[in-house]
């Protein structure tokens, strides 16, 4: 079987093609009208600290912006960054949060880390 020499390239352009289009994908369900109840789990040397946070993000003057609602931590709102690896952002406590896009999971849509924490981000 002849094997092309043009399918490196061929297979570069594909994938030039498709990036955007996974790129819109991961917007669009990150901006989410209704936002995410966000549960979470914290482990330090000595102790394991669970939670649940809401999170709702926002196209703001250009931008996309979370609007956190942390309960007994009060609110805050952060700026979001779209990167290679999924949207990323600093958090309440300026900890950058990593956010991870799984395609196939409508119920947890997106999973995070950040510092010593983990989250999962659940539809509201």
């Amino acid at each position: 079987m002849k094997v092309s020499r043009h399918l490196p390239a061929l297979s570069l352009l594909a994938l030039a093609f498709a990036a955007p289009a996974i790129a819109q994908d991961v917007k669009a369900a990150l901006l989410a009208p209704e936002g995410f109840k966000v549960d979470w789990i914290c482990i330090d040397n000595t102790r394991r600290f669970t939670g649940r946070s809401e999170v709702a993000f926002k196209e703001e003057g250009g931008k996309i912006v979370a609007n956190v609602n942390n309960f007994s931590r009060g609110t805050c709102k952060s700026d979001v960054t779209m990167g290679e690896a999924g949207p990323s952002w600093p958090g309440c406590r300026g900890t950058v949060l990593q956010m991870k896009f799984n395609t196939n999971d409508k119920s947890v849509p997106f999973t995070g880390a950040g510092g010593d924490c983990t989250y999962e981000f659940r539809p509201r």
